[in-house]
């Protein structure tokens, strides 16, 4: 792909199904996509370091790479059912159907939970209002009458924390245009996911999961899962912000009185004060196994207070940092077939949340090693966007698939990934410095 060239368009091309190769003759057919509009870059970031500079510009390219004509989208069309294939051909957007998929490859669908660093990054890159804005809306359009919106805009997956996700997201749509008009016309199908959310609660108000309920799906946690309360957490108090941007304060408050009490609990049931760190699971006993996602949730989204939050943070840099980045967790889950990508490899999603959480914390050296060591890791090897997934051992590349490794072939993940690209937003936001704290940057 060529994203920042001088032409209007540039063009798509890359196999019908995924884990076929280009290069390999074995592979059916090809799917060839042109004339896709460019889209016109109007942030930038420029710094005196080179490297910063380089993260960046990936950044952006991968987020740009990331935009796609929803009917386009998917890379298995031959499993999809008529009717989801027949939602694909036919959903159109207010002005057109650009929406950001999590990977020009695979899935090459948008999901709900990868939109957060997508989302900040097209606008801070941008400041694309319709593509974020199709983004929501394929999701809206897709609710149920009870409320359940989907994890995936294509496979329609069902995955109970993105229905949290979804609300943080929109939350941050609202937060960057200032776009009360949009709020204010969907704000009964805001209201009805909320609704939802809160009735598959349990009796502590938290999300109760089985596996593949997160966006770390192949994992064998499951029940009170630490960094999905964390994201409830972060939809309960977005949900209060929307509800008061709008005058609805009676209702604004409710939400907030929601988090307050989640809050409690999360801290109650998730902290380990002799670890100094949040546990993977919500258990009252004393099951130390931890998380990265659960403890850089918890800074970001405001849930320790300082002493916790510098605390976590020295926990994950202590026990689950490494070369390249940090591993989602100590100890590691034992090998079972299908958990051992997400257990020991560097998912750069996770990692960004990190650096978000350093910077917060004033820990901008540490901040800026991390961004080298994962993000400047995959500029020194040559790659322009950035990966799903980084081998915890050589800093290179997966080939290797998600089940089944040791194939030694390209099958499965992906060059360029728009969850691993938030980055390009954290430093326009932390570094420059330009954070809105009310719709529209009418405040920042």
């Amino acid at each position: 792909t060529s994203s920042f060239c001088s032409a209007r368009y540039f063009t798509y091309k890359f196999p019908f199904e995924f884990g076929l190769e280009e290069n390999d003759l074995k592979f059916k057919s090809a799917y060839v996509l042109s004339e896709i509009p460019v889209t016109p870059q109007k942030g930038s970031f420029s710094c005196s370091d080179i490297m910063l500079n380089s993260i960046w510009n990936a950044g952006t390219k991968t987020v740009l790479n990331c935009i796609f004509p929803h009917e386009h989208s998917y890379s298995s069309r031959s499993v999809i059912q008529p009717d989801r294939l027949n939602f694909v051909n036919s959903w159109k957007g207010e002005k057109n159907t650009l929406v950001l998929v999590d990977g020009p490859r695979r899935d090459r669908e948008v999901w709900v939970g990868d939109l957060l660093p997508e989302i900040r990054t097209c606008w801070y890159s941008f400041a694309d209002r319709n593509t974020i804005k199709n983004s929501l809306q394929i999701f809206l359009d897709q609710q149920r009458d009870d409320g359940f919106i989907p994890a995936s805009s294509v496979s329609y997956q069902n995955f109970s924390e993105y229905c949290c996700w979804f609300i943080v997201v929109f939350h941050e749509y609202i937060l960057f245009s200032g776009d009360i008009e949009y709020l204010k016309s969907e704000n009964g199908k805001i209201i009805k996911l909320l609704e939802y959310i809160n009735g598959i609660l349990d009796s502590k108000g938290m999300l109760d999961l089985d596996i593949m309920q997160t966006w770390a799906w192949t994992l064998a946690r499951k029940g009170n899962v630490t960094s999905s309360q964390c994201v409830l957490y972060r939809a309960w108090t977005c949900a209060s912000n929307l509800q008061r941007w709008i005058g609805n304060n009676e209702l604004s408050e409710n939400y907030n009185s929601r988090s307050l009490k989640l809050k409690d609990n999360i801290i109650e049931f998730g902290w380990d004060e002799k670890a100094g760190a949040f546990k993977s699971v919500c258990t009252p006993n004393g099951d130390r196994k931890y998380s990265l996602d659960a403890n850089v949730y918890a800074v970001i989204f405001g849930i320790g207070d300082g002493n916790k939050n510098i605390r976590c943070l020295d926990f994950i840099r202590e026990n689950m940092s490494t070369q390249y980045g940090t591993k989602l967790l100590f100890p590691p889950e034992v090998p079972n077939g299908r958990n051992w990508p997400h257990n020991e490899h560097i998912w750069p999603f996770a990692v960004g949340f990190e650096v978000e959480a350093l910077f917060m914390t004033g820990m901008q050296d540490k901040a800026f090693e991390l961004l080298d060591a994962c993000w400047g890791n995959m500029i020194r090897k040559g790659s322009d966007t950035f990966w799903e997934v980084v081998d915890v051992n050589t800093g290179d590349f997966m080939k290797e698939r998600l089940h089944n490794p040791g194939e030694g072939i390209d099958t499965w993940n992906s060059y360029c990934h728009g969850w691993s690209a938030g980055v390009s937003y954290l430093m326009q936001a932390f570094i420059a410095g330009i954070i809105p704290t009310e719709p529209g940057f009418s405040k920042f």
